[in-house]
């Protein structure tokens, strides 16, 4: 019996860690520029097992871009106008390309845009 809890807790510290303890990975960044400005593709891995509401995740990702803040990929050049964001649930999902979401997103300015999800 206490082999069998060790066993369950192990799982579920497990199961955590592999949801809520690690962060977002950018894995490639694309940058495409022509008269109407700029657009840009990022590929995610989001390390997660779920990802439970995708309105809030994909709204955490523009804001990362907008902020600058992926560890991976660092952004020096000006604002994209358009920017799409292909979002992999974990590493296995990028592997076999399954893609969970992508992410439009249309800039006004720094602070004002508009996206979608598909």
């Amino acid at each position: 019996m206490k082999q069998k809890m060790i066993i369950l807790v192990s799982c579920i510290i497990l199961i955590l860690f592999f949801q809520y303890g690690m962060d977002v990975k950018a894995i490639n960044s694309m940058r495409v520029s022509s008269n109407d400005g700029n657009t840009e593709h990022i590929t995610i891995v989001a390390n997660k097992i779920f990802i439970f509401d995708g309105k809030s995740f994909a709204e955490h990702l523009i804001e990362k871009r907008i902020d600058n803040s992926y560890k991976e990929i660092r952004f020096v050049d000006a604002f994209p106008k358009e920017l799409e964001i292909d979002v992999y649930t974990n590493w296995f999902t990028w592997k076999t390309k399954h893609k969970n979401f992508s992410i439009f997103c249309h800039f006004k300015d720094s602070k004002h845009f508009i996206y979608e999800i598909k």
